[in-house]
């Protein structure tokens, strides 16, 4: 499951992966430049997708991003659903996505 999250976060959102201490639990650091932004860990007691809670265990997280158009049609041409939601108040377009285990992936982009 780790593994189609890293593909997930790397070949769909456009992290990279890099660094990361040598610590005792597998897992792999995605960055933005130089920045590590998500931790993946393996976990012992989450073997599939049926395993998560119903609610799971995080309902979202937000980017900022450029390049609208490059995102949408990127998106669309590896197949990923998403949806798009001008939100004018804040003036922002925002594409959700959702990653294999169920987490929305939130992408903002100014107007």
């Amino acid at each position: 499951m780790i593994e189609e999250l890293r593909e997930f976060y790397t070949n769909v959102i456009g992290l990279t992966e890099g660094w990361r201490p040598d610590v005792p639990v597998a897992g792999h650091w995605l960055y933005i430049d130089d920045k590590p932004v998500i931790h993946l860990m393996e976990s012992n007691t989450l073997e599939s997708k049926d395993d998560i809670p119903e609610a799971g265990v995080l309902d979202h997280f937000a980017f900022s991003c450029t390049n609208l158009n490059q995102m949408e049609n990127h998106l669309t041409s590896m197949g990923q659903h998403y949806t798009r939601t001008d939100i004018s108040s804040a003036k922002i377009i925002q594409l959700v996505i959702t990653d294999p285990i169920g987490i929305n992936v939130e992408l903002n982009f100014d107007y």
